[in-house]
């Protein structure tokens, strides 16, 4: 991985733990401020049932409870009546009047309940629905061990609020269901504004800051049909919220508190994060992302600048090599330090081979050239492959018989490929080339190749410390050069496998690395079989 590239994915897991801790810090605060609007609504819901019990329970009759003039078990429904008419007299007003629409006792059967209206006539018509309501309630308060609970009841008179307590006859032992019904906005007046009123729901810490619960928060009473039985209005709608359903021996009323958005950075330590700029981010993660794209240019055309000079100077190396050998061999012979016509001889070879290899140096750089402003083309024809990898390795042969290194050709006879002859020689020899300069001296280079299907497979085989896995695409490039390879033999282009590449797949074909049967390197160069070959 490039430099460019781990500085961008550093940058980019900074940037996404910055986003997620900010998310995760402003879940948090969320989550802390709906803590504190359920910590109100249980406040409220404890402060309204108090005022529950404090003026509906002194009605009820208790449990255990008997008539002092006796036989009037079960205690009956005008008792509960008498009850109420005694606080609307009460002179201190110390128990408000809860207001009935309806009184109840349901028994076991049809002919032990009782149903009166607020003025303490027989209700009929009320008897159904408060029994179908509240019965089941009943059964729920004595189960789990509850005193007292009331629920949401529509009669014919309208939707009201039943309250209710389960009290077992002292004679016969049997359970009856006490209670009555008031209209929702007496239940407000008299129970839920008073408990919001007189409780305290402001933190404490908050109490400099506000003085009412009304500038706290906002609450909203709702029943188990959608109904609003109590609002302290509609501010606060867009602050922070959370609802409290109670369960349905509790009247199944879901308490929904709405907090004073102005003052949520109070409740947190620190303010609660805003939302994350995602926009700002996008556009900053751009300009990063910009300007580290122009950086990686300018570190990829300083490297290819770089490669170019490196690439100039073995150029010039590999060019002066060649050149001063035919200088020596043209004066000895021009000065006539021969001693025998066989040394002359011998001298014009070195000059005719160091020609050939001049000529191939200049034939890769010019081809690369023309292959990087992409005006270069290979006219295919069908080729005898032997005779074409027998003139290479003939040409290359004198260059390397100082060395002791023998070139051998396995290639069949009948093998034709469609391919240009000069373009698929110069992949010969500069695959020779290659294997003999990262060989040893003495080794033997075998050339072979062998039909499959539409394909034609040529390769070459050394015998040389081969190429790591790792780098085998990497060697495909121009100009580059591996260390070890660079140790190996101080001098070369980093254009030989390029070349053959460029010329491979020109003429149809493809090259790859493999391993050699005799431990070094093989190369691989497919090519597309003639329509003429056997």
């Amino acid at each position: 991985m490039s430099g460019t590239a781990a500085v961008v994915l550093l940058t980019g897991a900074a940037a996404a733990a910055v986003v997620w801790t900010r998310l995760r810090v402003r879940d948090a605060a969320i989550a802390s401020l709906r803590n504190y609007a359920t910590v109100a609504a249980e406040q409220f819901v404890n402060a309204y049932e108090a005022g529950l019990r404090q003026n509906f329970v002194p009605i009820m009759p208790p449990p255990g409870f008997r008539d002092p003039a006796g036989g009037k078990d079960p205690i009956p429904v005008a008792d509960m009546a008498a009850m109420i008419a005694q606080m609307g007299r009460d002179p201190c007003r110390c128990l408000v009047s809860p207001g009935p629409t309806a009184m109840f006792r349901i028994g076991p059967d049809p002919r032990s309940s009782e149903v009166l209206d607020s003025l303490g006539r027989p209700g009929p018509g009320l008897a159904a629905e408060v029994v179908a309501a509240v019965l089941p309630l009943g059964d729920s308060l004595a189960a789990g061990g509850l005193r007292y609970g009331f629920t949401t009841v529509s009669t014919p008179l309208g939707d009201d609020v039943a309250f209710f307590t389960r009290r077992r006859d002292s004679a016969g032992g049997t359970d009856y269901t006490y209670g009555f019904t008031v209209p929702p906005a007496h239940l407000a007046a008299r129970v839920f504004d008073p408990a919001f009123r007189t409780v305290r729901l402001v933190p404490r810490h908050l109490l400099k800051t506000v003085a009412a619960n009304g500038d706290y928060l906002a609450i909203e009473v709702i029943d188990p049909g959608g109904r609003s039985l109590y609002t302290t209005g509609d501010r606060y709608r867009e602050g922070p919220t959370d609802a409290l359903t109670l369960p349905r021996i509790r009247g199944a009323l879901s308490i929904r508190v709405h907090l004073n958005p102005s003052i949520k950075d109070a409740l947190i330590p620190g303010g609660v994060p805003g939302p994350v700029p995602w926009r700002e981010m996008v556009m900053s993660g751009l300009a990063l992302l910009m300007t580290l794209t122009v950086a990686a240019f300018g570190l990829r055309a300083a490297e290819l600048a770089r490669l170019r000079a490196d690439f100039a100077m073995s150029v010039t190396h590999e060019l002066r090599t060649p050149l001063t050998q035919i200088r020596l061999a043209a004066e000895t012979v021009l000065l006539g330090r021969t001693r025998s016509p066989e040394a002359t001889a011998r001298s014009m070879e070195s000059v005719v081979a160091e020609t050939h290899r001049l000529q191939q140096l200049i034939d890769n750089v010019l081809h690369f050239s023309r292959a990087e402003r992409r005006d270069g083309t290979v006219a295919v024809t069908p080729t005898r492959l032997r005779q074409v990898v027998i003139a290479a390795a003939e040409r290359f042969g004198p260059l390397v018989a100082d060395r002791g290194i023998t070139i051998r050709v396995d290639v069949p006879e009948p093998l034709e490929v469609l391919a240009g002859a000069s373009a698929l020689a110069q992949i010969v020899l500069n695959l020779i080339d290659n294997a003999a300069r990262y060989g040893p001296d003495g080794q033997m280079i075998v050339i072979g190749a062998i039909a499959r299907a539409d394909r034609v497979e040529l390769w070459v085989d050394d015998q040389g410390p081969g190429i790591a896995y790792r780098d085998r695409r990497r060697v495909w490039d121009a100009y580059v050069r591996l260390d070890r390879a660079c140790e190996l033999a101080p001098t070369g282009t980093g254009l030989g496998l390029a070349v053959v590449r460029e010329l491979a797949e020109a003429q149809g074909g493809a090259g790859r690395l493999e391993g050699s049967a005799a431990g070094g390197l093989r190369v691989v160069i497919s090519l597309r079989r003639s329509d003429a070959a056997e």
